[in-house]
């Protein structure tokens, strides 16, 4: 079985095009720079691959990651082709010029032409920021381009720094337009968002939310690359902007910049999309005029403020040692240039660390020692091996398999020892086990969700043993007389895809579930938030939805390879019930595991070998919700943030993890990711619940 989320490689052919390398990656497809055998010339390829629902198989042909993906990925492909035959129009030197789209081994191909230069991103990344002078002219250029794109009935939707080429004279040219919106106002289920260039209306579409995608959409993120070009930073997030807008002002950030044009600039990055320019033309009647206008600051404001930050870099350097650092302004993407970034191994850099009993503790701070000094460290001989290291401690036997780790202080929760099961006084309560503290590296380097990796400290706290059942989820519902209206979306062998049924719920998913063990499935977001807030009142305790960070760190479990078992062929049948060959079989398309889980929807809870701190279906069985609103990356998240990102009960979009009976082994991985909107019910869907440990 092939990796279902790998690109061509080098040498493969697609119709009289020759790959020579990949050029980026993106949520909608992978593109290459290639040879034209026919034109003796470089092209720009892109192939049509959305990550979140295609898989290529071993033939080569690529088509929809299970049966359920099926209606996703035809609607996505169907868009693709008719936006590219759209651009095929274009004849605008500010716009990447289409040569030709085809369909080809279950899939379709945009040919553009290869932009000889660098990116936006390449020369920010160098120079740091530009003058005003400069960057008014790249913003008349792209305008003008941009003007010629909504004529037309498009919304680019990616506008960024890495999307725009400059050419040897300097002229920008807008690339990438795999996922440009035809026509007004109209929405998008499959939703792609570049922080902190992407309005608040990008993050919501479907049924989850009224918001609308126009001109004004593309003015936001023109005007985000142009508060990145102007200040040297880049503009806060717009789900960070509501409900309180802390975001400093250009003329704050920027304070050479002329008056008209900071204005300009901010109106353009008005969070709600009304209070925006609703054309390109209106914008640039705000700021036409700006170039002849002088500064606002003068000299001696100006050194005032340095002398006052010069005191204060001099209090910090004093009292704790502050160090200087600057965060890279380069964008991962689908560039269609030499310098995106390109594909690596799943591999985490490091092993994990995580505290365990009975062992020397590291000093505490203050304590009079060097804490590298009183560090005990245990680690393997092969990091990249997921077999452990055997430790005898006072909390666990000596016949238990302790994880690749760096030893931390042994905390001592309510009475419990670090991997102790235990369970909260209630029969309905669900099985927890003790997570103990520690570090791990989080995410991987296969695609652009998953990046950039980052090591997070993880503080102590208790997970589900396994996804909560039909029998306790139950218990909620009969205890809170929680009516769940709003069906629940299931397999339909008419369109081959999904459907949402309306008679289906979590008693009824369109499967059978023989008894109460299985996970409780067709279960929203907020659904599972009432319930764990429902465990919190009924016990005293506090339950909550894990966040991504505390997910990773339990599914890994110690652990710093691509799943938390051995890579064998046989590895997922045994710990994991994910699409195999009997779904194969069952369902035609589904690209499954080389062997057979004996299950061809859920399991009961446990069927499946248990990790190595004790948790069981951490992959597979059901996609579990996690606390974080979703973001397209990690680019910019904090070093060490374990907790949930974004305000939970405001997104549109939630992070789901582990994968479902109905995915493929190229998303059963603890690094995996994806999302859906907080109403959505589906029969692949579930949740297990965290608690805080005080």
């Amino acid at each position: 079985m092939t990796d279902g989320g790998a690109p061509l490689t080098t040498g493969a052919r697609v119709e009289e095009f020759e790959i020579l390398r990949v050029l980026g990656a993106g949520g909608f497809g992978v593109t290459y720079l290639a040879r034209d055998t026919n034109l003796a010339c470089e092209v720009a390829v892109k192939e049509y691959f959305p990550a979140r629902c295609a898989v290529r198989r071993n033939d080569g042909t690529v088509g929809p990651r299970s049966r359920a993906h099926t209606e996703e990925y035809r609607w996505g492909l169907e868009r693709f082709l008719r936006e590219a035959r759209v651009l095929a129009r274009f004849d605008d030197r500010r716009i990447v010029r289409v040569r030709r789209v085809f369909e080809a081994v279950g899939t379709a191909y945009l040919v553009m032409e290869y932009v000889e230069g660098r990116s936006l991103a390449a020369e920010l990344k160098e120079v740091g920021k530009l003058p005003e002078s400069r960057v008014q002219v790249l913003m008349e250029q792209l305008a003008a381009g941009l003007e010629v794109v909504h004529a037309a009935g498009l919304v680019h939707r990616d506008i960024k720094p890495g999307n725009v080429m400059l050419r040897e004279d300097g002229t920008p040219v807008l690339i990438d337009f795999g996922t440009a919106n035809q026509a007004f106002g109209e929405q998008s289920e499959l939703v792609q968002v570049t922080p902190p260039y992407a309005p608040i209306e990008q993050y919501g579409s479907g049924e989850a939310s009224r918001r609308r995608l126009g001109p004004w959409t593309d003015l936001y993120a023109l005007g985000a690359v142009a508060y990145t070009a102007l200040s040297g930073q880049r503009p806060v997030e717009a789900v960070e902007r509501v409900p309180v807008d802390r975001m400093a002002r250009l003329e704050t950030a920027a304070p050479d910049v002329s008056e008209r044009f900071a204005t300009a600039v901010m109106a353009a990055l008005a969070v709600d999309a009304e209070d925006r320019p609703q054309t390109v033309a209106a914008w640039r009647g705000l700021w036409d005029d700006a170039r002849g206008e002088r500064p606002r600051f003068f000299w001696w404001s100006r050194a005032a403020i340095g002398l006052a930050a010069a005191a204060l870099i001099a209090v910090f350097w004093i009292a704790g040692g502050l160090r200087p650092g600057q965060e890279g302004l380069a964008d991962a993407g689908n560039v269609a240039s030499a310098e995106s970034v390109e594909i690596a191994p799943d591999v985490a850099p490091e092993p994990v660390a995580i505290g365990l009993p009975s062992v020397e503790p590291v000093a505490a701070a203050g304590a009079g020692r060097e804490p590298e000094a009183q560090e005990t460290r245990l680690v393997q001989d092969n990091e990249a091996s997921p077999t452990p290291a055997v430790v005898s401690t006072g909390g666990v036997p000596a016949t238990t398999e302790a994880p690749n780790v760096e030893l931390a202080p042994p905390p001592e929760p309510d009475g419990l020892s670090p991997l102790a099961s235990f369970r909260d006084g209630c029969a309905a309560c669900p099985e927890l086990i003790v997570v103990p503290a520690g570090a791990f590296v989080m995410g991987s380097d296969l695609n652009d969700q998953e990046r950039p990796t980052r090591r997070v400290q993880v503080p102590e706290f208790a997970i589900g043993r396994h996804e909560v059942t039909r029998g306790e989820y139950a218990a909620f519902v009969e205890a809170t007389d929680r009516i769940q209206d709003g069906g629940c979306r299931v397999l339909n062998d008419d369109d081959a895809g999904r459907a949402n049924a309306r008679e289906a719920s979590w008693r009824a998913p369109g499967f059978a579930q023989h008894d109460d063990e299985h996970p409780a499935v067709c279960v929203s977001w907020a659904d599972a938030q009432a319930y764990a807030a429902w465990l919190s009142e009924r016990t005293g305790a506090r339950y909550r939805l894990p966040s991504e960070a505390e997910w990773e760190y339990a599914a890994r479990s110690g652990t710093t390879t691509r799943h938390y078992w051995e890579d064998e062929a046989s590895g997922q049948c045994t710990h994991a019930n994910g699409a195999d060959s009997a779904a194969a079989v069952r369902f035609g398309d589904w690209a499954g595991a080389d062997c057979d889980d004996g299950a061809l929807y859920t399991a009961p809870a446990g069927a499946y070998a248990e990790n190595r701190f004790g948790l069981h279906d951490m992959l597979g069985n059901v996609s579990e919700w996690v606390a974080d609103c979703w973001r397209s990356s990690y680019a910019g998240a904090a070093p060490d943030e374990a907790a949930a990102w974004g305000n939970g009960d405001s997104c549109a979009l939630h992070v789901l993890r582990g994968g479902s009976w109905a995915s493929p082994p190229a998303d059963l991985r603890p690094a995996f990711r994806e999302s859906n909107y907080t109403n959505i019910r589906s029969h692949v869907i579930g949740f297990r619940v965290a608690r805080t440990i005080e």
